[in-house]
């Protein structure tokens, strides 16, 4: 399972931009965490398209992925941010579980990453998409 988190400099995808996207492979235990807004700083286009391409082959070559808020947000927004194929997109969110939808569902509205991080004496987060 491919477990992913992105953050952006702001809400809307089609003007603000995803700053980094990490991801851990609970199979290998591997980590992989792709800093676009440094790539960008940096005007390192080849590095950029180097990480985004290693991204859509980690996405595109897991059974499953997991997310909170991954289905409508993080993969939307990749996939403008990124101008990813809408199939490609669609196949990563049928395999997508995602935390934040399944709580949702069964408490009935949407619950805080924050809030279920303290709920279970888990450090919360203590940035935002520009600070990361």
């Amino acid at each position: 399972m491919l477990f992913f988190d992105i953050e952006t400099s702001g809400l809307n995808a089609n003007v603000d931009k995803i700053t980094v996207v990490a991801c851990v492979d609970s199979n290998s235990g591997t980590e992989h965490v792709f800093l676009f807004a440094e790539a960008t700083h940096n005007n390192d286009s080849q590095k950029y398209n180097e990480m985004k391409n290693a991204m859509i082959g980690l996405f595109d070559g897991s059974n499953c992925i997991a997310a909170f808020n991954g289905t409508c947000f993080d993969l939307k927004f990749i996939s403008i941010f990124f101008g990813v194929e809408e199939h490609r997109t669609l196949n990563w969110t049928l395999k997508c579980v995602d935390v934040f939808e399944a709580l949702r569902v069964c408490v009935g509205n949407y619950v805080s990453l924050n809030k279920v991080a303290a709920m279970n004496s888990i450090e919360t987060k203590i940035s935002n998409g520009r600070q990361a």
